[in-house]
């Protein structure tokens, strides 16, 4: 296609363009030639092969002199391929003078590989991300109250990575992502501008596994999320009922990524991967909210993947440290694939335990889901904060797959409290707040929504 829609005309190469095509293909893929000294280095190799071919070909027009077009040039339209302005009216220099400059680019590259003897690594750079939006109506404390919310499903994100190969089995690699609201575009940010909040970290891996440094998730967060069927995110995520804001009081950040982190990624052996992660508190304070050591270690084979975690996480009061524990598994028998999860938080005398059961089946062209998540608290816990109590949670949901990349799902959610709780099906994301949960009472809501993955 040509600039703005317009059909481009493709010129053949001559037949003195077209051998030496060939014959640069050929100097790439198979440098093993009868005359080669094989005592010359790669770099040596390249240049000459390159001066040989150049010669042989007689490609001298194609040295960046020759670059310059025949006659002078003006702007280019952008509905159309014709040349505009002073020059030429015929198009076939301004075609021609491109195809030049594509080949000559290629030769620039190889000189310049030729010149330096860099090595021929591989890296590559990704932008990712998901957008996520959909309408919710939660009903609670006698009130309806209906929005157009984010993230029913999956959180939304804008991110890059990259990976380069440095040879000898190593690797460097990137993270970078934000979050952002796509209802009024608004960052995810802490002043509501666009951070790499989510995850940024840079990372090196070989044979001895993975090694990252910066902003990361903890180990204690992967099984909230790999082994309950909605996961973090919607009116039926798992930490809804857990009260993973400020846990049992201590006023811990880690519940989801640690700042200023070190994490290690074992190889994988015979099924079992461990990752040991190291949260700097970066303060003279005994405790800090973003303390954090844990350790996790998965297996995962065939249909089956399980895996268990710990951690003595953050806290902002000098005596004590948030403790979490859980552990989850997953199996898939084809027709329909199974959860189960189990966590414990403990700080100090204060103690919650949550379990989580679901599946999830294929129908039709989508997946149905349900979920059921009790929660409960010690007395202690209750007397530091009567609104945690115990709770059951009670999801079902349809996802319907309109593409590999595009979902429209629809989720009903309900919430029943005991004694003088108030967890709600509303969730952090959504965008919406309505009126508060009557304490001791039920939170239910329902949303229809789509999720786009690029």
């Amino acid at each position: 296609m040509g600039w703005g829609g317009a059909q481009a005309k493709v010129w053949p190469l001559t037949p003195n363009e077209s051998h030496f095509a060939t014959d640069l293909r050929l100097l790439l893929v198979n440098p093993d030639t009868q005359n080669q000294d094989r005592s010359s280095s790669p770099k040596r190799l390249v240049q000459h092969r390159l001066a040989l071919l150049l010669g042989c070909h007689k490609t001298t027009a194609l040295l960046p002199k020759a670059l310059r077009p025949t006659a002078p040039s003006g702007a280019i339209t952008p509905a159309s391929e014709t040349e505009v302005g002073s020059g030429a009216t015929d198009p076939r220099p301004l075609f021609s003078t491109l195809e030049n400059f594509s080949m000559k680019k290629t030769l620039i590259a190889l000189a310049a590989v030729a010149a330096t003897g860099a090595a021929f690594a591989q890296s590559s750079v990704t932008m990712f991300g998901i957008v996520d939006i959909g309408v919710t109506s939660i009903d609670q404390g006698g009130d309806r109250l209906t929005s157009v919310s984010n993230e029913g499903q999956a959180s939304n994100r804008l991110g890059f990575r990259g990976v380069e190969d440095l040879g000898g089995g190593m690797k460097a690699s990137f993270w970078l992502e934000g979050g952002f609201s796509t209802d009024t575009g608004v960052g995810g940010g802490s002043a509501g501008g666009f951070e790499f909040n989510r995850r940024s970290f840079l990372g090196l891996s070989g044979g001895f596994g993975e090694v990252r440094l910066g902003r990361e998730y903890t180990p204690t967060f992967w099984n909230h999320s790999a082994y309950t069927v909605f996961g973090t995110n919607g009116l039926g995520n798992s930490v809804n009922t857990f009260g993973a804001g400020n846990p049992l009081g201590s006023g811990a950040t880690t519940a989801v990524r640690a700042n200023n982190s070190i994490s290690y990624f074992t190889p994988t052996i015979a099924g079992f991967q461990g990752q040991l992660m190291l949260g700097l508190k970066e303060s003279a304070a005994p405790n800090t909210a973003n303390e954090y050591t844990g350790v996790r270690v998965v297996y995962s084979a065939g249909p089956l993947s399980a895996s268990i975690a710990t951690a003595s996480e953050g806290s902002t009061i000098a005596a004590e440290s948030w403790k979490r524990t859980n552990m989850g598994a997953t199996y898939d028998f084809g027709v329909a694939k199974l959860f189960a999860f189990y966590v414990q938080g403990d700080f100090g005398d204060r103690e919650n335990k949550q379990f989580a059961l679901g599946a999830t089946a294929p129908v039709g062209p989508g997946t149905v889901k349900v979920s059921f998540a009790q929660a409960k608290f010690n007395a202690a816990a209750v007397a530091a904060d009567g609104t945690r109590n115990d709770a059951t949670h009670v999801t079902l949901g349809y996802d319907y797959n309109l593409s590999k990349r595009t979902v429209v799902y629809g989720v009903y959610s309900r919430v029943s409290n005991e004694g003088a709780g108030t967890f709600s099906t509303n969730y952090t994301g959504s965008g919406a707040t309505g009126a508060a949960v009557t304490p001791g009472g039920n939170s239910t809501g329902f949303a229809i929504g789509v999720r786009h993955s690029f």
